[in-house]
């Protein structure tokens, strides 16, 4: 009986998404997924103030004579926002979560209000990708600059800094880690490292082990590298043994949890108490690995002494900063150069004029040298500028190093495959993509992990859905989530709990402001992928997300 349910509940979700699938593809200009199951909005006005098992709504579902599009029915309009129990889905059925309009409406006017606004036409307002990042940072620009000046000019008594920095994932920390500290530098003077890769080499000689970070009654769904055994004081000892005075640790994020409070207390020691008469340590790494640390140290040391960063992204406003983005793109990216290497770099100015001249290969521009061209499209480009123009959420990508090359990648695919480019499609696209991208950075599930990715996956809408309540979200996108909160899920019959923090501190979803120590601090990155989760859960995530692979295929 219940495989026979199960059974017919799938054939009619298929139907049913297939049917909406093409009126998506006949509407390109379709901003937001429209409920298409009149049954469950019934089902929700008759029961807005009640939890439904699954029992009940299966129950109610079969007495309607309907077949319902899931066995459980998700609440988010508010009216049942004050129940304290965790949600809980059903892991071997699609996800469906109903919403009322004004939930998503809601969620829209946020991103409204706090999104980006689309590029107008304009000159750049810098001409370097540099020069974007130390506008959008001023104070974290002058510390360092301040910092380098002291370091050259000695005075007479010591400097001893330690300088935070946090920054959501792809929003170019490791880009800001090249730039910090450039070749003027003599090679003994600076130290940079990589925690991942040091957790790595510690690994192999038995000192590290890969721990669960998040996992549940038997389900892990990745493993974060940890010390193993007591933690001692193996990162000062480390950090003891380097040469130099400038120190730059990137990836703490990287390694588990469990570590994170553990390492900065260590660095700390390490700058505070040593004997040298300058050091200045820099660490880079998602605002989550920061959270504990400086709630409970911020206020140990003046802020001279120690300071916490967000890192905020390159603003672009204009058709100028977004030439000059696509210029930095191909020329690392596709290592755009000149074949004849006395010729000097790819500049803005060769950039500009080879676009002009639509990206041809011939009289002046004979000599150019990529290593791959496949978004090197006169059409692509003037399409993806368009976009810029008229799509808010696009900048919004525009502006993270990763998402920037991303959506690039996205675009070039669906345009050249006469492709369905509405913006839906390229949110839930670009969405693959950051799971994706997450997968290899942090080990978390990607779409293509069949059966784990399809936990993952209701975990994360449960998540956007419960903190999508009206007395949870502010209006900048903002909430908190509760220290021992979490989300439930059922799978065979099991009941599996897990940390609502864990699930997005390490998804690549979401944006942490480790400095909000008494407010909302949690906000998912970007903005709109919470109302995109909500919505493609509707019509059938795992299957919009796994459509279309070659959208996803390697560069060539």
């Amino acid at each position: 009986m219940r495989a026979a349910v199960q059974d017919a509940l799938g054939t009619r979700r298929c139907e049913t998404r297939d049917a909406g699938n093409r009126a998506l593809d006949a509407d390109p200009t379709l901003g937001t997924m429209r409920p298409r199951m009149d049954v469950s909005h019934q089902i929700m006005l008759k029961f807005q103030s009640t939890r439904l098992t699954i029992a009940t709504s299966l129950l109610l579902a079969l007495q309607i004579g309907v077949v319902a599009p899931l066995v459980l029915l998700f609440d988010i309009s508010g009216l049942a926002a004050q129940e304290a129990n965790p949600t809980t889905v059903v892991a071997s059925a699609p996800i469906f979560v109903s919403t009322n309009n004004y939930s998503l409406a809601r969620l829209e006017r946020i991103e409204a209000q706090n999104l980006p606004p689309a590029l107008i036409e304009g000159p750049a307002n810098y001409t370097n990708l540099a020069a974007f990042y130390e506008a959008a940072n001023v104070q974290l620009a002058a510390r360092l600059a301040e910092c380098k000046a002291r370091f050259e000019t000695p005075v007479s008594r010591p400097m001893h800094r330690v300088t935070l920095i946090s920054g959501v994932a792809g929003a170019g920390k490791t880009f800001l880690k090249k730039m910090v500290f450039r070749k003027e530098y003599p090679a003994d003077v600076v130290c940079k490292f990589d925690l991942r890769e040091l957790y790595g080499d510690w690994q192999s000689v038995g000192r590290v082990e890969a721990r669960p970070d998040l996992a549940g009654e038997g389900v892990v769904f990745n493993r974060l590298l940890a010390i193993k055994g007591p933690k001692l004081n193996q990162i000062r000892d480390y950090l003891s043994q380097q040469t130099g005075h400038f120190f730059v640790i990137d990836s703490l994020d990287e390694v588990h949890t469990d570590d994170s409070q553990w390492i900065l207390e260590q660095i700390e020691q390490f700058v505070f108490e040593s004997q040298r008469p300058f050091l200045h340590v820099v660490v880079l790494g998602r605002g989550s690995s920061f959270r504990d640390y400086w709630a409970q140290h911020h206020a140990d040391r003046p802020h001279e002494a120690m300071a916490l960063f967000n890192l905020a992204p390159p603003q672009l406003s204009t058709t100028g900063d977004l030439r000059v983005s696509t210029w930095n793109y191909h020329c690392f990216r596709n290592q755009l150069s000149w074949k004849d290497v006395d010729q000097g770099p790819f500049k803005l100015e060769d950039f500009t004029a080879w676009e002009r001249a639509e990206f041809r290969r011939e009289g002046e521009f004979a000599n150019v040298s990529m290593a791959s061209d496949r978004t090197v499209d006169a059409s692509v480009e003037k399409t993806f500028s368009e976009w810029a123009q008229a799509r808010p959420f696009m900048n919004d990508m525009l502006r993270n190093l990763a998402g920037n090359s991303m959506i690039r990648e996205i675009a070039y695919e669906r345009l050249r495959g006469n492709l369905n480019c509405s913006e839906p499609i390229l949110k839930r696209a670009y969405l693959k993509a950051c799971l994706d991208r997450n997968s290899g950075s942090h080990g978390r599930p990607s779409p293509e992990d069949t059966e784990l990715s399809r936990l993952y996956l209701q975990l994360l809408v449960a998540t956007a859905q419960r903190m999508a309540e009206p007395k949870r979200l502010n209006e900048q996108g903002f909430f908190q989530p509760e220290a021992e909160e979490t989300v439930e899920i059922l799978h065979d019959g099991q009941t599996l709990k897990f940390p609502l923090q864990r699930i997005l501190e390490r998804s690549g979803l979401v944006y942490v402001d480790a400095s909000r120590i008494n407010e909302p601090a949690y906000r998912f990155e970007p903005l709109w992928v919470q109302r995109t989760l909500l919505e493609a859960a509707n019509d059938g995530i795992e299957e919009d997300l796994k459509a279309d692979q070659r959208l996803f295929s390697q560069a060539r």
